[in-house]
Formats: structure tokens, sequence, C-alpha cells
């Protein structure tokens, strides 16, 4: 994953210095609609199932509450600098909210890539992956109710649009959830009549998961919980339905598609470096790595101390450590980050919201 940013960014740095026009960003449409979703798919078809459902209340933990105290908390930091007169531009604390949003964002390509690479234990892998794809999906969530926030302007927010965000926020989530679960058990009831034509049972599989995701961000919906439990849904049932070679071909498909689509988007996200790093202020750019370095290592300590009160296998230090760890930042976070709306963002704070994600980014993924 490294290799292949360090390539973007000299494939880009080649492409400048030769006076060559590229399009070389990740357009977040092709992000969420055609990289991600075999991702997040591969991710919940593949996940150990009697693991992820036995940890799945530390996994909501981490990954609804934790992600909730880390945006507010690096929020309330920026905010104290800001206030200071520490950074080159001044931030309306609303602003400062819909950045964290955006750097809160733990991606599950990263960890993936990371995670199979040092071969950790089944349930730290499960409790990390299982953050980093549910976090994804709280995040695009509370970056949208964090935009519309941004927009109404701060005078006009009252308690009743704040309850109504949380609401929505819930909402999202177990509708997202909902249609995941739908389309996994129509997959099951198609495919408990493919006996006798099995070359169509993979079809069925990808295609009726993509639907969920589709059908769930049609109405305004988690795509991202959407594919997943779709995904664990199949893997529970169409998996007794289906023949052995159909399960293999889904399998190692799914896995070819989301390699190739997480070397995309590393490609991408170095491709992307020189043209979108425009507007450095180191100060912010500080600020935000060590207050989301701090933030997380004290939020993970702090949720396992909760969560280990009613578990009965317990989460050790060193296991918080690597949780910890694995808060990679990655495609999610700059791709929110490029959908940052000039009408609530001028150019320069835009740029420089862009800049201090990159840098986060790289920081995460690389050290």
């Amino acid at each position: 994953s490294c290799l292949l940013v360090l390539l973007g960014i000299f494939i880009s740095w080649l492409l400048g210095i030769s006076g060559i026009e590229w399009p070389h960003r990740l357009n977040f449409r092709w992000f969420f609609f055609v990289l991600l979703p075999p991702i997040v798919f591969e991710a919940g078809y593949t996940m150990p199932r009697r693991a992820f459902f036995s940890n799945l209340g530390t996994i909501w933990l981490y990954a609804v509450v934790g992600t909730l105290w880390n945006a507010a908390l690096i929020a309330l930091i920026l905010a104290a600098f800001n206030a200071g007169g520490c950074f080159t531009r001044e931030l309306p604390v609303l602003h400062l909210l819909l950045f964290c949003a955006v750097a809160v964002a733990v991606d599950p390509v990263s960890v993936l890539v990371v995670f199979e690479e040092v071969h950790v234990n089944q349930v730290l892998f499960i409790l990390v992956l299982g953050e980093a794809v549910l976090n994804d999906a709280i995040t695009v969530v509370l970056y949208h109710m964090m935009d519309t926030f941004a927009r109404m302007g701060a005078e006009n927010i009252g308690a009743g649009d704040v309850l109504a965000g949380l609401a929505s926020f819930l909402l999202v989530s177990v509708g997202g959830v909902a249609f995941g679960v739908i389309f996994g058990i129509l997959a099951a009831f198609i495919t408990k009549f493919t006996s006798q034509v099995h070359v169509i049972e993979a079809i069925f599989v990808y295609c009726l998961s993509y639907m969920s995701y589709l059908v769930a961000e049609l109405f305004r919906f988690s795509g991202i919980l959407a594919i997943v439990f779709s995904g664990i849904t199949m893997s529970s049932y169409v998996e007794q339905n289906i023949s052995q070679k159909s399960s293999s071909t889904i399998k190692y498909f799914l896995k070819m598609l989301a390699s190739v689509a997480e070397a995309t988007i590393f490609l991408f996200l170095g491709l992307s470096t020189i043209s979108k790093m425009k507007e450095f202020d180191v100060a912010f750019i500080a600020v935000t790595l060590v207050a989301a370095f701090v933030v997380r290592f004290a939020g993970v300590f702090l949720l396992t101390w909760v969560a280990n009160r009613h578990r009965v296998i317990k989460i050790d230090y060193y296991q918080q450590f690597v949780i910890g760890y694995g808060g990679i930042r990655g495609g999610v976070s700059y791709c929110l980050a490029t959908l940052l709306d000039d009408e609530v963002l001028s150019v320069d704070v835009k740029n420089m919201f862009e800049t201090a994600t990159l840098s986060l980014i790289f920081f995460t993924v690389f050290v």
C-alpha cells in the first residue's frame, strides 16, 4: 500500500514536470459506487460470523461511540487552538466539526491490507475490521449531518435540529442494516431454486449485493452497512444452497475485485497528492495529527475499559494498542474531503482541509 502511494506520487510528479494535464483525482462517485462496494462486500462475505456476532457489542461501541468521541474531542482541541489564534485563518466551530467528520473516517481498505499482512489473531482482526467497516457508515452519516448544520448556520440550529440529526443518524444506520438483511435473504431464497443452473448462482450474489447498496443509497440509508450485512447474511444462508464450485468462484472473484479496488485507491491517493496539497497551514496540520493520535488511543483505552466490564474474554493492553494503531485513514476520508462544498467553505479553507486530510492519511498509513 505504501509503495502504491509512493508510485502515485512519483507519477504525479513526472506528469507535473512534463507539463501533461491529466485529471488525476479520485472522483467520489467512482470511489463510493465502483471501488468501495466490492471491498466492503468481500469483508462482510468472508468475515468469520461467530467471532463477529460474539464481539458485535464491542464493535458497535468502538464504531459509534468511538467515532463521536473522536470527532467531538478533535474539534474541541482544534477550536481551542483556533481561539488562541494559532492558525492562519479564523475557523467557525461548525466548519471544524465538518472537518472532524471527515478526519475520523477509519478506512477498511487500509486496515484490511495492513492487518492481513501482519496476521493478527482472529478476535483482534474482527474488532479492528468490524470497527473500520461500521465506522465508515457512521462517518458518512455524521458528515452529511455536519454539512447540513454548516449550511444552516450556528444561529439557526436549535435543540430540535440536534435531536432530529441524532434520530436520522440512528434511522440511516438501522435502515442500511435492514436493507442488507432483506437482500441477503432474497438471495438465499432465489438460490434455493438454482440447483440445476449453478452457472448463474455467482451472478445473483454479485447483483443482489450491489443492489442492496444502490437501493439503500437511493432511499438515503447507509449503503455501506447494507452491503456489509447483505454479505454476512449471504455467507450464512446462500452458502448452504450453492455448489462448491460456485462458492469458490464467488470468494476468489470477490478477492480479486477487492484487491484491484484497493490498489487503485492507494495509487490515486498518491496521484492526488501534488495537485491537492495546495494550502499548507503547518500549525493546523500538526495539531490535527497530534490530536487524532492522542484522542484515538485515549478513546480506545476508555471504551475498552467499559467493554471489559461486560466481556468474558478481556481485551488486554497489547490488543488495545493494536486497535488504537488500527485507526488508519484512507480513501473514505479523502473522498469526503473532496465533497466539501464551496458554498459552505471558501476555496482556501477547503484546500486547507484537503491538505490536512491528505497529511493525516499519509501519517497513519506510513507510520
